[in-house]
């Protein structure tokens, strides 16, 4: 078939928004096989053009190229999908307008280098910079025109976008857009970046959301397929719908095995050189209680033992503890929720531990402004995890899904939505979670609260912030005027 060159370029709808967007920050978020960086290829495309002549009246292009960034999860996704999107696009906007755009540099001469970090000339002056995301080092280290990254969710860690969005400032700039497309999933931290609470979206931020029905180049047997897969994978990968992926859980995003489960071996614990935090979320039937090192030369949190609290009282645990070692000698803090300063006895629960352990447990717990909100300790975990500054003894991995311990807990831990006595929207903690999941959760909260105060401070700073209607008040916050 012969291709028409005189015709229009066909984009659908949800590609033809990205396209037409002016926004600061415009985000495609679709299901599979919508054609996510074709339309990318484009925009590329556009950024530059859009930024041409942009060298009048600085000192000239061949000072300092003005710079537009192409972000993708890894360098395998940028050389098979990203760049291939781009140069495709150039070649057709090429033929079709009889101009040339690439500048006669690189080894076919038509400004591509390949390697570990590609780039795109343009005869205009600019560059597309190419950089796999894989941390925050490879992130953008110069100041660029604009921002494009290819399969956002796809990110491991939200530090590695918000370090390069910051680098969007190069005042040569005639347009200056971060442009974002990905699969969705409400439990991604990318979600909370382009909605608030209330998931509207926030100010500057413009979000297409668009189903892969929408290509009419996909074949019948693509969507039956699909479907087969399930009606929840049907609403993420194909109806682009902003769902909770297969489990949906708080930390699943952020919690990977591979990178926070390690061999620690056997520490002999009764030497006095290993000094370790207690965290305890007491109970009789359900609870639990966290031996933590802090690993101070990373600034790490590392939890080497743990004892699951089920049927037992306080001075079984404190029993068991003593048994493996811990006491006196190797415990220098011990942080645990407000519950545990009495039992049903009427005898004091501290007293009890201080008795056999040796250190008497800062015990404010629910008292603590901490506490106030759920939220303040799920964030920081989160920021935890995702900073890989929790790690978790690979020993302690259990052996069914159905164990309550830590592992599962960051595994499993969810949250519901539910409007507050305030009528805003808040996020409470699931009847499963609450029953099995969130012991090991406020555990490790109770310890480094007291700890790790650094850690804090930001997520708290935030958590204010956001919640602070007066601008006075948030200019007081962050200190400044």
């Amino acid at each position: 078939m012969k291709i028409d060159e005189n015709a229009p370029l066909k984009f659908w709808p949800g590609q033809a928004a990205l396209l037409d967007s002016d926004a600061d920050e415009v985000a495609l978020i679709s299901g599979a096989g919508f054609g996510k960086s074709h339309v990318l290829g484009y925009k590329a495309v556009q950024l530059v053009l859009k930024n041409q002549g942009w060298f009048h009246g600085h000192e000239g292009v061949d000072v300092n190229h003005l710079r537009v960034v192409l972000g993708a999860p890894d360098l395998k996704f940028l050389s098979k999908r990203s760049i291939p999107a781009v140069r495709e696009a150039i070649s057709v906007i090429e033929r079709r307008s009889g101009r040339r755009l690439t500048a006669r540099t690189g080894r076919s001469k038509d400004g591509f280098y390949g390697g570990t970090q590609p780039r795109i000339e343009f005869a205009s002056g600019i560059d597309l910079d190419c950089y796999p995301l894989v941390d925050e080092g490879s992130a953008v280290a110069v100041d660029i025109a604009a921002l494009l990254v290819d399969e956002v969710t796809m990110l491991k860690r939200r530090a590695i976008l918000h370090r390069a969005r910051n680098r969007v400032r190069d005042k040569r700039a005639l347009f200056m857009q971060k442009v974002f497309v990905g699969t969705p999933e409400t439990g991604h931290w990318f979600y909370d970046e382009m909605y608030d609470e209330l998931d509207n979206p926030r100010e500057g931020k413009h979000i297409i959301t668009a189903s892969s029905l929408e290509n009419p180049y996909l074949p019948d047997n693509w969507f039956t397929t699909m479907r087969e897969a399930g009606e929840l994978y049907v609403r993420q990968q194909v109806l682009g719908e902003w769902v909770k992926g297969s489990s949906g859980e708080r930390f699943a995003h952020a919690f990977d095995p591979r990178r926070h489960c390690v061999s620690m071996g056997e520490v002999n614990v009764r030497n006095r050189k290993y000094q370790f935090i207690l965290g305890i979320d007491p109970g009789y039937r359900t609870g639990s209680w966290l031996v933590i090192w802090h690993n101070k030369h990373r600034n790490e949190f590392w939890v080497y033992d743990e004892i699951v609290v089920k049927n037992k009282t306080t001075e079984d645990v404190v029993m068991e503890l003593t048994k493996r070692g811990y006491g006196r000698h190797n415990i220098k803090m011990i942080g645990c929720d407000a519950d545990a300063a009495k039992m049903r006895s009427g005898s004091r629960e501290v007293d009890l531990i201080r008795k056999h352990l040796g250190r008497t447990p800062r015990y404010r717990g629910g008292r603590h402004k901490l506490n106030k909100a759920v939220r303040i300790r799920e964030d920081y975990i989160h920021k935890l995890l995702i900073d890989e500054r929790l790690k978790l003894n690979s020993r302690l991995i259990p052996r069914g899904n159905k164990t309550s311990c830590l592992y599962n807990s960051l595994r499993y831990y969810s949250s519901k939505r539910i409007r507050g006595e305030d009528g805003l929207y808040i996020d409470k903690p699931t009847y499963e979670t609450d029953k099995r999941w969130k012991h090991a959760i406020d555990a490790l909260h109770y310890a480094l609260m007291h700890v790790d105060h650094r850690g804090y401070s930001p997520i708290t700073m935030a958590y204010t912030v956001s919640r602070s209607q007066d601008p006075d008040e948030r200019h007081e916050i962050m200190g400044v005027k």
